[in-house]
C-alpha cells in the first residue's frame, strides 16, 4: 500500500467485506462521504486490486520468527507459521477467497523479520535506505535482525559516463 493510501487504512478495512457486493459503490459513498471524489476513486481502485484472485505461493521459511508448516488451500501449498495461518484464515473469511489482499497481509505479519526491522528503524528508515544506496567498492557486512550474515557487496560499473565523445559515421 502506498503512503497516500496508508492514512485511509481504516476505511479500506471497513470496506473489505463489501468489495464483491453489488451495492459496493453505495457503501463506498456512505463510508467515505467526507472524502473528495479522487480519493474515493483511489480507495476503490486499491480495494479492487486487493480483491483480485491470487495464485502466489506464500513461503515464509526463513522470513519469520517461528517454525513454518505446510498449509494447502485450493491446490496451492503454502509454507507458513502458526501466526500467519491464523491471519490467513481470518483474511480468507473476510475476502471469501485467496486474493492479493490475503497475500499482502500474511506477508506482513508481526513476526516477519522485515516487519520487525522496519519497526525497529522507525521514522529514520529513509536515512538508512539512502545510506545503503551509496556505491562502494569495499565489501560490507549486512545484518538481518537476529541472524547476522557477512555478505560481500560489489559495485559494478561505477563510471556511468563515456570518457570519449561518441562518433557517428554515415556512408552514402
Amino acid at each position: 500500500m502506498t503512503q497516500d493510501l496508508a492514512q485511509y487504512q481504516g476505511i479500506i478495512e471497513q470496506l473489505k467485506p463489501f468489495v464483491k457486493e453489488p451495492d459496493f459503490n453505495k457503501v463506498l459513498e456512505k463510508v467515505a462521504a467526507n472524502l473528495s471524489k479522487p480519493k474515493r476513486f483511489l480507495i476503490k481502485m486499491e480495494l479492487m486490486r486487493l480483491a483480485r484472485p491470487c495464485t502466489r505461493v506464500i513461503d515464509l521459511r526463513g522470513k519469520v520468527n517461528g517454525e513454518c508448516y505446510t498449509h494447502e488451500f485450493e491446490g496451492i501449498t503454502h509454507f507458513i507459521d502458526e501466526m500467519a495461518r491464523e491471519v490467513f484464515e481470518s483474511q480468507i473469511r473476510i475476502w471469501g477467497e485467496y486474493t492479493l489482499g490475503v497475500y499482502e497481509v500474511v506477508m506482513s505479519t508481526e513476526n516477519n523479520f522485515r516487519v520487525m526491522q522496519q519497526k525497529s528503524q522507525g521514522p529514520d528508515s529513509d536515512k538508512h535506505k539512502a545510506s545503503k544506496a551509496e556505491p562502494s567498492s569495499a565489501p560490507k557486512a549486512v545484518s538481518h535482525s537476529e541472524i547476522n550474515y557477512s555478505i560481500p557487496v560489489y559495485s559494478f560499473a561505477t563510471l556511468a559516463q563515456r570518457s570519449e565523445e561518441r562518433m557517428n559515421f554515415a556512408i552514402s
